[in-house]
């Protein structure tokens, strides 16, 4: 951490001596724009199971001025980052579509993008009641005066849930890739989660894919049932040799339920 502070700080300070004194340097380019440290950006991938978050939403009771259990549960049930539930506003929800609408400050300011979140049943709920419990705020979590919460005190008060709770290490942002594991061993497809999370680039999300071997089967099952050929050994006491081309006889659907009375769906 100390060897990417250095660097990000004399990377920034000779770009800035660059532009300021571009004239009079003898230095045309700067040396550190080359280097690599070599650093796998976000490669920690940790998620809660199902135990582990009934013990931290028990430990987060009362914590965050009682909200801290319904911050985990949404966060867990939407994929949004720390700094889009901290500005999270009322005007953002949508009940009657049952959408969420954010910005994710930490792409490219000219670009931004929004994203429209749908919501479960679980998530509109957590909405409902905070907006309730906070009529007089803009903010959908807030302090006790209607500001947003702090992110300093939201990191501290987490850390002691997580602590009391026994679940070491976790952190905030495991929540997110909580939901997003979580999706994808059920099925859903890498584009969905990406689209979800907000991610620009697919191969960000890919990171998740490790997840879902197991959830890929439902892909080639689903031809089982397609109405084709099927390749069919000889019946028993039948005398075929390998050599005889009429060893395996290809038999559609149809014509296996006319000889069985099995029925075979198409669909």
């Amino acid at each position: 951490m100390e060897l990417m502070d250095k660097y990000l700080s004399e990377h920034s300070l000779i770009n800035k001596a660059k532009s300021t004194y571009q004239k009079d340097l003898s230095m045309r380019e700067n040396p550190f724009a080359g280097l690599t440290l070599g650093l796998a950006a976000n490669s920690i991938d940790r998620w809660l199971t199902a135990e582990e978050e009934g013990k931290l939403l028990e430990a987060a009771k009362g914590r965050v001025f009682g909200q801290l259990p319904d911050i985990i549960l949404l966060d867990l049930h939407t994929g949004l980052s720390q700094e889009e539930i901290l500005d999270l506003k009322k005007s953002q929800i949508d009940f009657m579509r049952k959408t969420l609408t954010v910005t994710r400050k930490k792409t490219n300011k000219k670009k931004r993008p929004t994203r429209t979140i749908p919501l479960n049943a679980i998530a509109v709920e957590i909405l409902k009641r905070g907006v309730n419990a906070n009529p007089d705020s803009v903010y959908v979590f807030c302090n006790t005066v209607g500001n947003k919460i702090d992110a300093g005190r939201l990191k501290r008060e987490f850390i002691a849930a997580r602590k009391q709770s026994g679940i070491d290490p976790f952190r905030f942002h495991d929540l997110r890739h909580t939901f997003a594991t979580r999706l994808v061993q059920k099925g859903v497809d890498l584009y969905k989660v990406a689209k979800l999370l907000g991610h620009s680039d697919i191969t960000v999300t890919e990171r998740y894919a490790h997840h879902c071997p197991e959830s890929l089967r439902s892909g080639v099952e689903i031809l089982e049932n397609q109405e084709t050929a099927v390749l069919e050994g000889p019946k028993a006491g039948e005398n075929k040799s390998r050599a005889d081309k009429n060893y395996h006889d290809f038999i559609t659907p149809e014509m296996k339920k006319a000889r069985e009375g099995i029925f075979y769906s198409p669909n």
